[in-house]
């Protein structure tokens, strides 16, 4: 196997998506064109009231709002990263604000509709953060009596960590995280006392669950690269056999 330690990021990143492009070519020959009713709007979501895994991934409707749940799906059928089913999003990336923001998000329509048809079932939907800033404190704290929460996104690195089904550890954090920043909205609507380090400790944990799931992608990222390197590789191979076979700890 040739030594990628010689070759840059940005090298291998054209690599990479030559492979997935011939992944994608191959699958529009074998599968044929599914078709999505008028009615469906852009919200990514499940049916199941659950904080299990969900592979595949949930259901996509499509639509110019479905832009995050498509790069979710996408991500998670590619690289067979989990998704939870606790969650709706709905929103569609473009360019970030900062040069570390990978997928901004944009205002999207309908948002308040889709929260309720949402948070009917499940107990988390993300939205842009200009749609968030419309909602009545009063319309939120309905939710948040009842565990519920509507979370804003600005681009889709913060978003993603929440989202991705590691291992126990990611959803223990996952967890306390949901839990923290109900009570933390909760303290702010009431002006009761707050907590004074309530707020540092879902910072710390959001840095923490990024830097674990951008960890986990990059390992499977690089074992793609690396069979794709190996001129003795076996092709036409499942994605999980390249991942047990290259993938490193």
């Amino acid at each position: 196997m040739e030594s990628v330690a010689h070759i840059t990021s940005e090298e291998k990143y054209p690599i990479v998506a030559t492979h997935l492009e011939s992944a994608r070519r191959e699958i529009s020959r074998s599968c044929p064109p599914i078709s999505v009713s008028p009615g469906c709007s852009g919200t990514c979501c499940s049916t199941t009231p659950s904080t299990t895994s969900s592979y595949p991934p949930p259901i996509m409707w499509g639509g110019p709002s479905a832009g995050f749940a498509l790069a979710l799906n996408t991500m998670s059928a590619l690289l067979r990263i989990p998704l939870c089913i606790d969650f709706g999003i709905t929103g569609a990336p473009t360019k970030g604000v900062r040069k570390d923001e990978v997928g901004g998000s944009v205002i999207i329509g309908g948002h308040r509709k889709k929260t309720e048809k949402v948070l009917l079932y499940l107990r988390r939907m993300y939205m842009p953060l200009q749609n968030y800033k419309d909602l009545e404190p009063e319309f939120l704290i309905g939710y948040w009596q009842r565990q519920k929460d509507i979370i804003t996104m600005t681009h889709f690195a913060d978003l993603m960590p929440e989202v991705l089904f590691l291992d126990d550890t990611h959803n223990t954090l996952r967890e306390e995280l949901i839990e923290k920043r109900i009570a933390y909205k909760i303290e702010k609507y009431y002006a009761t006392q707050t907590t004074p380090s309530l707020k540092e400790e879902i910072i710390q944990t959001k840095k923490r669950m990024r830097k674990r799931a951008e960890e986990e992608i990059l390992r499977r990222v690089n074992a793609i690269h690396l069979y794709l390197l190996d001129s003795d590789r076996e092709k036409y191979i499942f994605h999980e056999q390249i991942f047990q076979t290259y993938m490193k700890d």
